[in-house]
């Protein structure tokens, strides 16, 4: 058994080099989990799981069960963060609750597609009441990229084109 950050590895599978390697999705999906479990020390945490040679799909599912255990085990903090639209690094968030889950999460809009990707969790912790978004940003975004940031949508009407927002849309902010 070998301790590892509070939390153990129980009998590590006998894996051999012929193993296919992780794939891309597992090796993202460990690096966001290592995050949230490790913090600061998360490169520390998945150089390790490479030094020595046995980096597998099957190791990887292993390392992903045992991050997720570990996960499911952490209390978090509550968030004060508001639900609603942010902004923050030239970047818009969606705040919402989860049905499921209650837990809040977040997704951002692509400028280039007009549409709101899944972020997760992680940018809860860069937003607050100070990153709400305001009218005037909201315009401004919707200026320079031509898409409401509200709705997500292209902007065509002049007047909208020229104040970056839809009229309906700017009485939802």
């Amino acid at each position: 058994m070998t301790a590892t950050h509070g939390w153990t590895i129980d009998d590590e599978p006998d894996l051999t080099p012929t193993e296919p390697p992780p794939s891309p999705k597992q090796q993202q999906f460990i690096t966001d989990l290592a995050a949230e479990v490790h913090g600061d020390d998360a490169d520390t945490y998945l150089a390790r799981l490479t030094a020595d040679g046995r980096w597998t799909r099957q190791h990887a599912s292993t390392v992903i069960e045992e991050l997720l255990d570990a996960r499911s085990r952490m209390t978090r903090p509550e968030t004060t963060v508001p639900e609603g639209l942010h902004h923050t690094d030239g970047q818009i968030y969606r705040v919402k609750r989860s049905a499921a889950s209650g837990n809040l999460y977040t997704t951002a809009l692509n400028p280039k597609t007009g549409k709101w990707d899944y972020t997760g969790r992680k940018p809860l912790a860069h937003l607050d009441e100070g990153t709400t978004l305001t009218v005037e940003a909201a315009r401004a975004w919707g200026v320079n990229y031509g898409i409401c940031c509200v709705c997500g949508r292209t902007l065509t009407d002049p007047t909208s084109v020229n104040r970056g927002i839809g009229p309906i849309c700017e009485t939802r902010l």
